[in-house]
Order: C-alpha cells, then structure tokens, then sequence
C-alpha cells in the first residue's frame, strides 16, 4: 500500500496480481477514516472515487471487477479517466485523452477571443 500527498489532495494506492485478494485497500481507506476523525478533518467524500489501471487485454474475475469500496457507509464510484495536477488519465494510460483535452481547450479560447 502506498500514499501520496500533495496539497489537499491523497491517494492510497496499491499493485495488484490478478488473483489476489484487494483487501488491503479497503483496510487502509478505513485508517484513513480513523486517522482524519482524530485530527477533526474532514473528507469530501463526493470527490472521492477508485480508478483501476489495467491491461485491457486481461479478463478479470467478476470478484475483482465487482469489488467496492467504502468510505463509511458511501461506495466509492469508479471512473474511466481522472485529471491529477493538470494532467489526464485513463485507465489504459492513453496519452491521447491530453491531446483532445489540450486542442479542446485551445478551441474554445479561440472562440473566445474572436
């Protein structure tokens, strides 16, 4: 298991095997809990959300595929693609979702300023 931080902003994450059990994630998550309730911070648990970097080629078990994980009584949603510090992810780390998010961007300054 391993955390970053940077500002507000934490990450748990850890590598998995694809047999494995995900169990250590859920287990840091809940100390997380604990360790913000002693220092009386809170979580913006609506930002909160799990993010899986896989191989698409990999048939993953409906186990892992199906495993949730909380914050409390709130299921963390998954999601697709994330921006972390300006930059895009996806989960099968394709660097073209920054260039359609970059020519996007540029589009509509564009527009703007015509």
């Amino acid at each position: 298991m391993s955390l970053s931080l940077f500002a507000d902003d934490l990450k748990l994450y850890t590598c998995y095997k694809v047999d494995a059990s995900h169990d250590d994630l859920q287990t840091a998550i809940d100390r997380l809990i604990d360790w913000a309730r002693l220092w009386q911070l809170q979580i913006a648990i609506p930002k909160c959300f799990g993010f899986r970097i896989i191989n698409p080629q990999w048939k993953l078990a409906d186990s892992i595929n199906d495993k949730s994980y909380y914050i409390e009584d709130n299921v963390l949603s998954f999601s697709d693609h994330i921006r972390d510090l300006g930059i895009y992810h996806d989960t099968r780390l394709n660097i073209m979702i920054n260039i359609y998010h970059l020519l996007f961007t540029k589009l509509i300054l564009v527009q703007f300023l015509f």
